[in-house]
């Protein structure tokens, strides 16, 4: 299980730090800020 987890955990990290880039960057243009990160639980 741990084999598996280690197979997806770090393709899906960086997918939500990619989105989480993007997700900043847009929320500057609008003098916001805002975050998106994964809660491992």
């Amino acid at each position: 299980m741990e084999r598996l987890k280690i197979q997806w955990r770090e393709p899906l990290e960086e997918l939500i730090e990619r989105i989480n880039q993007n997700f900043g960057s847009f929320f500057r243009q609008m003098n916001c800020v805002g975050e998106i990160c994964l809660d491992p639980g």
